[in-house]
């Protein structure tokens, strides 16, 4: 069904039922159209700015830490290569002899 055949309807059904003045058939409108309104932002599940800035930060300091982790985490392997090449460099150096 078109828009304004809904509309149409809605208001025939509003003359029907005894709603004449022209302020009652606005509140009507008004009631009716905020209804809809609703609706689709409960369908749309938004959340509101407050809420959305807040996970947003969140989110940018998760993604801080997993960045410095990752870091660290490379830091830590490569000081553990060097260890290991150091002492083998060390061993060999002790215990196999130069030609």
């Amino acid at each position: 069904m078109k828009n304004s055949e809904k509309l149409v309807k809605l208001i025939s059904s509003f003359i029907e039922n005894g709603i004449l003045t022209s302020k009652d058939v606005k509140n009507e409108l008004y009631n009716n159209l905020q209804f809809k309104k609703n609706n689709l932002l409960n369908k749309l599940e938004l959340v509101s700015r407050k809420d959305f800035d807040i996970l947003r930060k969140i989110v940018q300091k998760q993604s801080r830490e997993i960045s410095e982790l990752k870091k660290n985490k490379d830091l830590k392997r490569q000081r553990d290569l060097n260890k290991q090449s150091f002492i083998i460099h060390a061993f060999h150096q002790l215990y196999i002899p130069s030609v």
